[in-house]
């Protein structure tokens, strides 16, 4: 978990949320969609590109009950994005760079300690101390991702890719985001 949250997530979430961000501000259509197109060509497996679209597919249609106009657009788009909409939230309710990165960090950080204590027997207190470690790291986490520039996002976790794509084939899931 941290060494993802200190690689992978930083390298591509948070750099790509403060762009994101910044295009919904500007209201740069054509922006968004080649970070979108970015962010798909990141992702080092078909599941975890389908997790993707169906995690911004389900926060679009969050931000639509919430009056938010723009993630209409999003809600059956091929190439929705959880980061995305994450930063049209963050551009609609006037949220800076650093506070969105630091929540978006701390929800992926969340959810992936829910997920360890479903599937792992190693106890709340394990996994609360798992968090604990974590939610330390993030301010040096964003800080280290929102310096990255155009070319330095972007990251290599083959293994992990390798682990998904297999994941996705398998006869029998446990469960799926």
């Amino acid at each position: 978990l941290l060494g993802l949250l200190a690689g992978p997530f930083r390298s591509t979430e948070i750099p790509l949320l403060a762009r994101f961000r910044a295009a919904f501000v500007a209201r740069d259509e054509v922006r968004v969609a080649q970070l979108a197109a970015q962010l798909h060509a990141l992702r080092g497996s078909r599941e975890l590109q389908d997790e993707e679209r169906r995690l911004g597919s389900a926060f679009a249609r969050a931000l639509v009950t919430l009056e938010v106009a723009e993630a209409a657009a999003f809600v059956h788009a091929p190439k929705a994005s959880y980061v995305a909409m994450f930063g049209l939230a963050a551009a609609t309710y006037a949220i800076d760079d650093h506070e969105a990165a630091a929540a978006l960090s701390f929800a992926w950080c969340e959810n992936q300690v829910a997920a360890l204590l479903r599937l792992v027997p190693v106890g709340q207190s394990a996994g609360l101390r798992l968090l604990d470690a974590a939610i330390a790291c993030i301010p040096r986490i964003v800080e280290e991702g929102l310096a990255l520039s155009d070319e330095d996002i972007g990251f290599g976790a083959p293994t992990h890719a390798i682990l998904c794509a297999r994941h996705e084939t398998q006869y029998s899931r446990i469960f799926r985001s």
